[in-house]
């Protein structure tokens, strides 16, 4: 369900991304470009031991950090898992923000 929807239905009163950054919060910010979220990548990839600019897109972020280029086709299935993994830790900071009312 996108953010926009639960607006108009009332869910969510304000479109400011919950982290803290000021900036409209909508899916692809919320993964991909909020400076607060965004840094778990950052320490995903020193994690890995690798480098990478990911793209601006939700999408184009999961086919690109699932299929890095120069890996073994075995290791897509395992970066598949920490992507997800971490989509889902985000979300979950992110409701702990709304729905308990941390800063």
């Amino acid at each position: 369900m996108c953010f926009s929807h639960l607006q108009r239905v009332h869910v969510l009163a304000d479109s400011t991304c919950v982290a803290g950054c000021g900036e409209q919060e909508t899916t692809t910010h919320l993964f991909c470009g909020c400076t607060i979220f965004s840094s778990l990548w950052d320490h995903i990839l020193r994690w890995l031991g690798l480098s990478m600019v990911f793209p601006s897109d939700s999408w184009q972020h999961l086919i690109q950090f699932t299929n890095l280029a120069g890996l073994p086709r075995v290791t897509h299935h395992f970066l598949t898992v920490i992507w997800f993994a971490s989509v889902w830790v985000i979300w979950k900071e992110r409701n702990k923000h709304i729905f308990q009312e941390t800063a």
